[in-house]
């Protein structure tokens, strides 16, 4: 049997906690409800916790669910009025109406971002299981690499309808810029907690992945443009090897490898009927 001075503390914690103690016990199940109060009252807090982390991924997945067939149908209306502005009627639209689409489709997805990002700074000030940090990064990379999108398009158009008279790596200037603040983003981002355990040098990581998405978000844009000012001395088949490439291992992944993966996991020695 406890003692009376251990059974007497445990009120005193009981009535410090109030509120949050009864509430706690009354959610609780009947065979946690023995716990002391403080830790009830700790894991009601965890629950509470877990409950909210799990409804801010329900939300963010049906924003997703909006979002992603809107960004489709711009692409769309895009594409069919430059085949309207190319074949039918060359000097009929003017260049900003044709891409007015795909302004729309970068504002939305700066919409969703800034959103998420002012969910994610809730969570910082408010203590949960999870650490959002590296989420912060990624939605403020989508914010600075459509912002520089939707400047590059406003130089693009003012190129094609003759107002300025620059080269298209001029005008192409703000996306260089937002990519260089991408790549430090990426590397001041802490890793996901998930992956970080798992890796000693994790600044060397960050600065791989840095240089990773600056040289893959560069390196074809920056080659179209010196072979149109006139840079580039290659033929577009040669200037074009690096996509060709890319293509080449996306579809060994996606015909080859995946396939093979699929087969060892259905009918290898592992496969189980959930697989």
């Amino acid at each position: 049997p406890a003692s009376p001075t251990l059974d007497r503390a445990r009120e005193e914690t009981f009535e410090q906690d109030g509120e949050a103690a009864t509430a706690a016990l009354g959610d609780m199940p009947t065979a946690l409800r023995g716990l002391p109060p403080d830790q009830l009252v700790r894991l009601q807090r965890r629950r509470d916790q877990e409950r909210a982390v799990e409804q801010n991924r329900s939300n963010n997945n049906k924003i997703v669910d909006r979002v992603i067939p809107v960004r489709m149908f711009f692409l769309t209306l895009f594409c069919i009025m430059l085949l309207v502005k190319l074949d039918s009627n060359p000097s009929g639209l003017p260049w900003a109406v044709v891409i007015s689409p795909l302004w729309a489709a970068n504002v939305l997805k700066i919409g969703f971002h800034v959103y998420k990002l002012k969910e994610l700074m809730r969570q910082i000030r408010e203590p949960t299981i999870e650490s959002p940090h590296h989420l912060v990064g990624v939605s403020l990379l989508n914010i600075v690499g459509d912002v520089g999108s939707v400047l590059t398009k406003f130089l693009l158009v003012l190129k094609l309808e003759k107002t300025v008279h620059i080269s298209l790596t001029a005008t192409f200037m703000p996306f260089w810029v937002a990519i260089c603040c991408g790549a430090l983003i990426k590397f001041f981002t802490p890793l996901d907690p998930a992956v970080a355990r798992r890796i000693y040098y994790k600044r060397i990581k960050r600065l791989y992945e840095a240089i990773m998405y600056s040289g893959i978000s560069i390196l074809m844009p920056i080659i179209i443009c010196s072979k149109v000012d006139g840079y580039n001395p290659h033929s577009w088949s040669t200037s074009f090897i690096p996509l060709w490439f890319f293509c080449i291992n996306l579809a060994v992944v996606a015909f080859i490898l995946l396939p093979v993966y699929m087969c060892s996991i259905m009918f290898g020695e592992t496969a189980s009927v959930y697989h």
